[in-house]
């Protein structure tokens, strides 16, 4: 990148990051920071095999990202990733950030999480905390819109580790879990499966559409109902800082007792939550990413969207709410 790209002081943000996404909230970003000018901006895309109808949504979101960010943005840079292999793109896209950015101090950052998937949301965010800069990110999360049918994906590809987390195991000590709970229980069992902890603690939201994870027959059967997993404990579903404390109190109950580690799976802002208490606590967990085997575009490809939500992380929390609609979904 030209140096006086990150040399212009009258531009709001340093930094955008953005998937495109079949789905529709891909492109919420170009109306959320329509009165914003932007240094450089990073367009992700998923290739993967998928019906016509999602691929063709997909190249015209495209576009139309950017196209607008081109004229919010010094630059535009597009990012290619496999849907599947979320490290290898994820070693690209930082490998972009260093090469662009450095250890450029303060930077202000805009980082849209609503399409990307859960692994990409807590490596980026641990990525770019880690390096102890004075960073100012502002997160976004639109949300889907109307009542979804069926599960987002089906099946488990592979687990993996997500870098730049990782406790130190004291031996002696059991593993405990924490793991949340949503649309896809097959992820939830496979990812018990493989780590296999002495004891689990679940934690769910009811989603705005009054979808309720625990009623889910394999979750039951396969999971909640076995050996070591303690009772399912409730969060809200678009609170961020209040997923953020209610995992806190319970680590406090248990963290001088097991060897914690985390299951990455629940919703975006799950997922947030959770990189929040992390942040908050100091407590640097293990974290594990069941890969989906398949998506269901049917599910995720609404036509218009839903309530968003801002959140800046900078020596404290804000919440922002932009054209709140009832409660954000959980799933």
């Amino acid at each position: 990148m030209n140096d006086s790209i990150l040399a212009h002081e009258d531009r709001d943000f340093d930094l955008l990051l953005a998937a495109c996404s079949w789905e529709r909230r891909s492109t919420n970003v170009l109306r959320l920071a329509c009165d914003k000018r932007i240094r450089c901006a990073y367009i992700f895309r998923y290739h993967s095999i998928r019906p016509k109808v999602a691929a063709a949504s997909e190249a015209q979101h495209y576009i139309e990202l950017s196209n607008g960010l081109g004229v919010l943005s010094d630059c535009v840079r597009t990012i290619d990733g496999d849907l599947w292999e979320p490290l290898a793109s994820l070693r690209q896209m930082v490998g972009y950030l260093l090469r662009d950015v450095g250890r450029d101090t303060g930077l202000r950052i805009l980082f849209d999480v609503s399409t990307f998937t859960k692994a990409h949301v807590l490596v980026l965010l641990r990525y770019l905390d880690d390096l102890r800069l004075s960073n100012k990110i502002t997160l976004l999360y639109t949300d889907i819109s109307g009542r979804q049918k069926g599960r987002p994906s089906v099946g488990v590809k592979e687990i993996i580790a997500l870098p730049f987390y990782g406790s130190q195991y004291e031996s002696g000590r059991e593993t405990l879990m924490f793991t949340f709970l949503a649309s896809e229980p097959e992820r939830v069992t496979a990812l018990w499966e493989y780590i296999a902890p002495q004891v689990t603690v679940p934690f769910y939201s009811i989603r705005r559409d009054g979808h309720n994870p625990l009623k889910s027959k394999i979750l039951v059967d396969q999971f909640l109902n076995q050996a070591g997993v303690e009772s399912p404990i409730a969060v809200p579903g678009g609170e961020p800082l209040e997923i953020a404390a209610r995992l806190s109190s319970v680590h406090a109950k248990y963290r001088d007792k097991y060897n914690i580690v985390l299951g990455a799976v629940g919703s975006k802002l799950q997922s947030v939550g959770a990189y929040l208490f992390m942040k908050l606590q100091n407590a640097d967990l293990s974290v594990f990413y069941p890969v989906a085997g398949r998506y269901e575009p049917d599910y995720w490809n609404p036509t218009d969207v839903g309530p968003a939500l801002k959140l800046e992380i900078f020596n404290g929390f804000r919440y922002e709410p932009v054209e709140p609609v009832g409660e954000l979904v959980a799933g």
